[in-house]
C-alpha cells in the first residue's frame, strides 16, 4: 500500500468523486429540463443546478489526459489495454439500455433495437470520445513533449474549439444568419486536430505539469466563478428571448465552460493533494475504481425512478426533487457498481 500510495495522485482520485458526482447532476437536472416553460422557476432551478455543475465531463478528459500523455505507451498497448476493453464496455451497456428500451416499448422493432445498439445511450458518447482522444495519443505526445508546442497547441484550441463557437452562440441569439455565415467561413480553416476535447486533453497534462503561482490561481477561481455565472446566465437569457431551451451555452467546449473547469481543475491540484494514511488512501481508491460503473449505471438507475416508481423531478419542487432524486441515484448506482467490481471477469471487462 506504501508503494500505491506514493504513486499514486491522489487529487485525481478527489476530483474523479466530485466530478461523477457532477455528472449525475446534470442528468437529474436536464430530465425535464427540455419540456418545461422556460420563464418558470422550476426550469431556472434546472438551469441553475445544470450550469453549476457542467464541469464534471471535462475534469474527467483533463484528468485522463495528465495521465495518458504523461505516460510512453505503444500503439500496441493502447489498444491492448484501453481501447479493446472501452468498445466492449460500450457494446455490452448498450445492449442492457436497449434491453430496458424495448422492455418500456420505446423499441417495437428489430430495425430500431440495431440502431439503438450500435448508437448507445446518451451517456456512452463520452467512451467513444475517449476512445478518440487515446487514439491520438501518441500524436499529441510529440506535442506535450515540448512547452512551446503544447502552449501554441492550447492557444489554437481555445480559439477555434471554444471561442469561436461561443462568439457564434452569442451572434445567433439575435442574427441567425449572420452566425451561420460566420459559422460557414470558420469551416474552411479545417483545424479538426485541435477542436473537439482535444485542447482539455492536452490542457489537463499542461495544468498538471504547471507550476501556477498564488496570483495566477486567484485570478483563475475568479474567472471560473464568472464562468459559472455566465453559463446561467446566457442560457436562461437565450432561452427567454428564443422562448424555447437553448444548451448552447452548457456545451463542455464553451469558452464559460472552460474557465470553471480550468478552476474546478487547478483548486483539485493546490488543495486536496494531501497526504492520507493507509486506511483513507485504501477507501479512496476503493471508491475512485468504482466510477466508470458509477458512470454506466446511473442512467438505468434515473429511468427506473421515473419509469417504475413515477419518481421524478416533477415530482415536487425541483429545489428539494433534484438533489433527493440525485443522492438516490448516487448511492444506489455505488452500491451497484461495488457489487459489480467485486465480480471476476465483470470487474476487469463491464466496469
Amino acid at each position: 500500500m506504501e508503494k500505491e500510495k506514493n504513486k499514486r495522485i491522489i487529487y485525481f482520485d478527489f476530483l474523479r468523486i466530485f466530478a461523477i458526482a457532477a455528472v449525475i447532476l446534470i442528468h437529474v437536472a436536464a430530465e425535464n429540463w427540455y419540456t418545461t416553460e422556460v420563464r418558470s422557476l422550476t426550469w431556472n432551478a434546472y438551469n441553475i443546478f445544470d450550469s453549476a455543475v457542467r464541469w464534471g465531463v471535462p475534469i474527467f478528459v483533463m484528468i485522463s489526459g495528465a495521465l495518458f500523455l504523461d505516460k510512453e505507451k505503444t500503439i500496441k498497448d493502447i489498444f491492448k489495454k484501453n481501447i479493446i476493453k472501452l468498445i466492449i464496455i460500450f457494446f455490452f451497456w448498450s445492449l442492457i439500455y436497449t434491453i430496458w428500451d424495448t422492455c418500456i416499448g420505446n423499441i417495437t422493432n428489430p430495425t430500431d433495437f440495431f440502431i439503438h445498439f450500435f448508437k448507445g445511450p446518451i451517456h456512452l458518447w463520452f467512451i467513444l470520445m475517449i476512445i478518440g482522444l487515446y487514439l491520438i495519443s501518441p500524436l499529441l505526445r510529440l506535442i506535450t513533449a515540448n512547452k512551446k508546442s503544447t502552449k501554441y497547441f492550447l492557444i489554437l484550441s481555445f480559439i477555434f474549439a471554444f471561442l469561436i463557437p461561443e462568439i457564434i452562440s452569442l451572434i445567433d441569439i439575435v442574427c441567425s444568419p449572420v452566425a451561420e455565415t460566420i459559422k460557414y467561413l470558420n469551416g474552411f480553416m479545417n483545424v479538426s486536430f485541435v477542436l473537439g476535447y482535444s485542447g482539455y486533453y492536452v490542457l489537463g497534462y499542461y495544468l498538471h505539469k504547471t507550476k501556477i503561482d498564488k496570483k495566477t490561481e486567484y485570478i483563475l477561481y475568479i474567472l471560473g466563478i464568472l464562468g459559472l455565472i455566465a453559463t446561467a446566465l446566457l442560457s436562461a437569457l437565450a432561452s427567454i428571448y428564443k422562448n424555447l431551451p437553448i444548451a448552447s451555452f452548457y456545451e463542455y467546449v464553451s469558452v464559460n465552460v472552460l474557465f470553471t473547469s480550468i478552476a474546478v481543475f487547478v483548486f483539485g491540484k493546490n488543495h486536496l493533494n494531501k497526504k492520507l494514511n493507509d486506511k483513507k488512501t485504501k477507501r479512496l481508491v476503493f471508491f475512485s475504481k468504482s466510477i466508470l460503473g458509477i458512470y454506466l449505471i446511473h442512467l438505468l438507475v434515473l429511468f427506473l425512478l421515473d419509469t417504475v416508481f413515477n419518481f421524478n423531478t416533477l415530482s415536487f419542487n425541483p429545489i428539494l426533487s433534484v438533489p433527493i432524486i440525485w443522492f438516490l441515484v448516487f448511492a444506489t448506482s455505488t452500491l451497484l457498481s461495488i457489487i459489480l467490481n467485486k465480480i471476476p471477469f465483470i470487474n476487469k471487462w463491464i466496469v
